[in-house]
């Protein structure tokens, strides 16, 4: 019997296997090297496996490997497109969980940032998973066009009768977070939700 061949994510002229993807997923969102044995945790698969498909992005120039001591240690390359890619699969399965246990919500942001001409984000106690039912629903919108956006949400806050609460950033603005609130930052990095501006939000914060 014939092994059933493993499905490839095409890139130009190359391949990476899903469980490549799998495994680069695990970088997220910390965005930090890390060691084999936090990667087979956070993966679910096993030693050999991992280690097969570190040793092939290796070789691909996605991730490099060093050693400390005898401890595996992987660094990722964040200016890979295979690293970009992973990082919409590992968004799009939060964003999946987010939009089954909460559809309204959901459905509402998303409508919004259809509207909205620049990056949607869902901080605070909802992306964090500990909200309340008194719990504002933080919503970051970095946008150049303020005046559109708070029409945008000011209609789903109406339609949709949910407790939003609004905060408009500039898009030069965005990046000076990591140094006047680094703390904020780092829940960014951790925890937000991406409806829209995926790549804008990976090419800051990666």
């Amino acid at each position: 019997m014939t092994k059933a061949k493993e499905n490839k994510i095409l890139y130009g002229n190359n391949q990476i296997s899903q469980l490549e993807d799998s495994i680069l997923k695990c970088f997220f969102p910390e965005g930090e090297e890390k060691v084999i044995s936090k990667i087979i945790e956070r993966s679910g698969y096993s030693y050999e496996r991992v280690y097969t498909a570190l040793k092939d992005l290796e070789k691909k120039k996605v991730v490099s490997l060093k050693k400390i001591g005898k401890t595996l240690v992987y660094k990722p390359d964040f200016n890979n497109l295979y690293l970009k890619r992973a990082f919409h699969h590992y968004m799009a399965e939060r964003l999946v969980d987010f939009a089954n246990k909460h559809k309204i919500i959901y459905n509402a942001i998303r409508l919004a940032s259809q509207e909205i001409l620049g990056m949607v984000i869902l901080f605070g106690s909802y992306s964090k998973k500990n909200e309340t039912k008194n719990s504002d629903i933080d919503l970051m919108i970095v946008s150049d066009s303020e005046k559109d956006s708070i029409n945008s949400i000011n209609q789903i806050k109406s339609r949709y009768g949910l407790n939003i609460s609004p905060v408009f950033v500039k898009k030069t603005e965005f990046p000076k977070i990591k140094e006047e609130n680094p703390e904020l930052w780092e829940d960014l990095k951790k925890y937000a939700l991406v409806f829209n501006g995926e790549d804008f939000f990976y090419g800051r914060v990666y």
